[in-house]
């Protein structure tokens, strides 16, 4: 299983690239929101902040996942009056399975997170079973695209009870924003399956979509 394997060969190299600077968004939304907490002792943006390292875990794991670990083997044939011993080289797959279980449950509590600071949900028997549901979420998917299809359905979710939200109080959300962008990336790597362009379309509409949370969040914080 690799994450890119519909990537076009020319943005092969380039994704990774690409990733890497989300990975240091996510870490950079998480120091703003943390300075935000402290700064204005608002809970949320404490638990905002563990959601996107979280996120910026995920995809490390996943950079990791696509890396060819081997080691070299020792294997003889013996014949008659000869033996030969060669040396040949194993992928550890067992890294790339730990990896994707990695990138899933940190992905699935980083959303639930979010989800719970929207729901504004207090509950500790609530948030461990959501918890709970997510750890089973993460090993029952075993396929890179169907995890994709329901991160698409979850965070299409949570754009939409954010959204609504939104509406109530007469605002726009920067965080609506990005569950709407985030869900259309997935949905265009899904579409990869059929051609590869839409992994290209998926990834910059995944970078875009964290700078834009980026820029947000530090203007909330100069105000």
């Amino acid at each position: 299983m690799s994450f890119y394997i519909y990537s076009p060969d020319w943005f092969s190299g380039i994704d990774s690239i690409l990733e890497i600077i989300s990975i240091i968004i996510s870490f950079l939304i998480a120091y703003y929101s943390y300075k935000t907490y402290k700064f204005f002792n608002l809970k949320k943006y404490k638990y905002f902040a563990v959601a996107f390292i979280l996120i910026g875990l995920s995809f490390i794991s996943k950079i990791i996942s696509n890396l060819i670990f081997i080691v070299p083997k020792k294997r003889e044939i013996t014949f008659s009056f000869y033996q030969l011993i060669y040396t040949y080289y194993s992928q550890l797959d067992y890294i790339e399975d730990i990896s994707f279980f990695i990138h899933k449950f940190s992905l699935l509590i980083s959303l639930l997170i979010l989800y719970l600071i929207i729901m504004n949900e207090k509950k500790m028997q609530n948030i461990l079973m959501f918890i709970s549901y997510t750890l089973i979420i993460s090993f029952l998917i075993t396929n890179y695209l169907l995890f994709n299809f329901v991160i698409v359905i979850i965070t299409m979710f949570l754009f939409f009870i954010n959204h609504i939200k939104d509406k109530k109080k007469k605002k726009n959300s920067s965080l609506s924003l990005f569950f709407l962008g985030f869900s259309i990336s997935y949905f265009f790597i899904f579409l990869a399956l059929e051609n590869t362009i839409f992994y290209f379309l998926g990834e910059m509409i995944l970078l875009i979509t964290f700078i834009n949370l980026l820029f947000n969040l530090i203007k909330t914080f100069k105000k």
